[in-house]
């Protein structure tokens, strides 16, 4: 590369690399084969499905949507693939240049600052940077643009802003935020929060867990009748947007499903929901090492996968504590059930259904 192409060799071995992880990262939008990224461009860019999912329910506004951080045209792409009419900024000139080069001279695209205003009646998306020099940034005031500033300068319009999944829900609305907080998860990682204005959120609608995996919603609005009981033959680890979005109970009431514990994540049941993956109860046991390494050695538990809510544990320690030598995978659920004196760290001994 370097005796056919000198000094570009570095840049031309970079882009074809970016454009080999783009392609899974971005499928679905369509052939990325001859976009241009840079590294820190492409980590931030919305998942395909994820981006995909958002202009669905953009194009349900009927609104021109302004993608007011377009970077390099992840999400104006998704935008145009789903119907919607939309326009494109970024302030950073090298990102626009690609962005240009990547959505194609029909591109509707212009330099500018976010927060500055260069549309009037558009439905503004923003995609505040949070990584710098190539680290996440966590807290919501490092965010480029601020969130607070992003939220004041777009008040009165309708605004969707992408942010990282593990936001603070609380400082979000200490900002003056009364709309909708979506967490979306995709091939069981969850990929983003997401803050929708209130005139484009469901009416009564605070809080989503989209779960794209399984085109599944939930939301705030629906029934939350979760009761607390014994394990049943079944232990459901809901899907970390469903968590993430503090709907667990919610999801519970619709599947049938009830709590081990009122303060902890985990279900139960009889039955599974469909396509769920879920762990099936063998024996369960007082937290106590000694106890467990004996029922697993019975059960010739060979492979473990070890599942910890609420107990101070550490999985990878635990598993090689307990010395396993026979032929069988299993997994343990280890949790704290009850409070105060009452509480104890309890185990369950499972299969996994898959």
């Amino acid at each position: 590369m370097r005796a056919r192409f000198g000094d570009r060799a570095a840049v031309l071995v970079e882009t074809t690399l970016l454009r080999r992880r783009a392609a899974d990262k971005l499928g679905p939008l369509g052939d990325v084969s001859n976009w241009l990224f840079t590294d820190e461009a492409l980590q931030q860019a919305t998942a395909g499905p994820v981006a995909l999912h958002r202009a669905k329910r953009l194009a349900g506004a009927g609104a021109v949507v302004h993608d007011a951080t377009c970077s390099i045209g992840t999400e104006l792409a998704a935008l145009r693939g789903s119907g919607v009419r939309a326009v494109g900024s970024d302030i950073d000139p090298v990102r626009l240049a690609m962005a240009r080069h990547n959505l194609g001279a029909a591109a509707d695209l212009c330099r500018a600052d976010a927060l500055h205003p260069v549309t009037r009646d558009a439905v503004v998306v923003v995609d505040p940077a949070r990584r710098q020099a190539g680290r996440r940034r966590f807290s919501i005031d490092d965010y480029q643009p601020g969130l607070g500033q992003l939220i004041d300068t777009y008040r009165d319009r309708g605004l969707v802003v992408k942010c990282a999944p593990g936001i603070d829900f609380d400082n979000v609305r200490r900002l003056g935020f009364d709309g909708e907080i979506e967490v979306t998860s995709y091939h069981g990682s969850v990929r983003e929060a997401c803050l929708w204005s209130a005139g484009l959120a469901q009416p009564g609608v605070r809080r989503r867990a989209s779960v794209l995996d399984r085109s599944e919603q939930i939301t705030d609005t629906d029934p939350d009748d979760c009761p607390v009981r014994p394990a049943g033959r079944w232990i459901v680890d809901p899907d970390g947007a469903v968590v993430r979005a503090g709907l667990v109970r919610h999801y519970g009431a619709r599947h049938g499903l009830w709590q081990l514990d009122p303060d902890i994540a985990y279900l139960s049941g009889d039955r599974l929901p469909a396509a769920v993956r879920g762990f099936e109860v063998l024996e369960q046991l007082v937290f106590d090492e000694r106890r467990l390494r004996q029922a697993l050695s019975a059960l010739d538990c060979g492979a473990l996968e070890v599942l910890v809510r609420g107990v101070r544990v550490d999985p990878d320690a635990l598993r090689r504590r307990m010395r396993l030598r026979g032929s069988r995978s299993l997994s343990v659920v280890i949790t704290r059930i009850g409070s105060g004196a009452a509480g104890h760290a309890t185990v369950y001994v499972c299969r996994a259904s898959r």
